[in-house]
Order: structure tokens, then sequence, then C-alpha cells
């Protein structure tokens, strides 16, 4: 079993990703509060968008697994954090040991799989072919911090618009 990597920067890069990914939540939240009249409908909607999010963009499915969802990956901060935490914890690994093995369904798995010579069990040697399989490259962090500033962005300035035409309406 693998425990976090120890190292202060890699926490602080965590620590980052996690900061900027509530931001943005933070951000989600005034823009559908500004474009609701029912505060209900928008913690029903934010909780339906979390799920939602969480779902397509890493954390329970591998990206690019639905590619009919990819405009949901590209315009959420939830894949781009999980990008940040995967890629922080696992590109200073250099080796695995692979204690134990698991069976795998050829047919009906999306795991890119590193197999024995025997192709029957599943074994990563670093921390490189974990970020393949997820398809990651390890210098994506600052990409992937970019992306979330410019979202968090452009959701609070759209958000700030909306509040804005809402309050003239209301004049």
């Amino acid at each position: 079993m693998i425990g976090l990597y120890p190292a202060s920067r890699t926490f602080f890069t965590m620590a980052a990703g996690i900061v900027l990914f509530s931001f943005a939540r933070i951000a989600e939240g005034h823009l559908w509060a500004s474009i609701s009249r029912d505060p209900e409908l928008v913690f029903t909607f934010l909780t339906f968008s979390n799920h939602m999010q969480l779902l397509f963009t890493g954390f329970l499915i591998k990206p690019g697994f639905f590619s009919i969802f990819k405009i949901i990956q590209v315009t959420c901060s939830s894949g781009y954090a999980f990008q940040i935490l995967v890629v922080s914890q696992w590109k200073n690994i250099k080796y695995l040991q692979c204690e134990s093995t698991y069976k795998i369904d050829h047919e009906h798995s999306n795991i890119d799989t590193r197999l024995n010579q025997d192709n029957s069990a599943l074994c990563f040697h670093n921390g490189r072919e974990v970020l393949e399989s997820f398809g990651y490259d390890t210098d994506s962090i600052g990409y992937c911090f970019c992306i979330m500033i410019l979202l968090t962005i452009v959701i609070e300035v759209l958000s700030y618009i909306a509040l804005i035409s809402k309050v003239k309406r209301a004049k």
C-alpha cells in the first residue's frame, strides 16, 4: 500500500488545487444563485451538478470513457482538480512493488492495464505508468492551474453580469 507522497511541494500543490477547486465551485454557486429565483432550486441543481461533474470528470469514471460528455469534462473544474491531485501524487513515485494482483475482465474493463507476462494480473511499476493509465502528462499541473483560475474568473464575471441584469429588471 502506498501512502501520500511526503514532499512539502506536493502537499502545497495539492492544497492549492483543492483551494482553487473550492473557489471554482463557489463561483458556480454564485452564478446559479444570481440566475435563479428560488434558493431551494439552486441547492437542488448544485447537488445534481456536483454529482454529474464528479461522475464524468475523473473521480468515478475514467476521463474520456464517455466521449459524449466531453463538454462537461472540459468546462468543469472537478476534472482539472482531480488531475492536479493525481499528477502531484504519482509523478515522483519511481518504483512500485506489485504485492498483490487483481484479476481483470478484459472485455468489460475501461482501465488501461499494465499486465504481467501471464496476461492475467494488473501491475503498475512506477508513477508514470499510473499517470499513463489515466492519460495524464506529468507537466500538466501548470495548465490545470491556469484553466481553473480562468474558469473561476469567467464564471464570477458571468454571475456579476447576471446579477446586474437581475437588478435592472427588478427596478
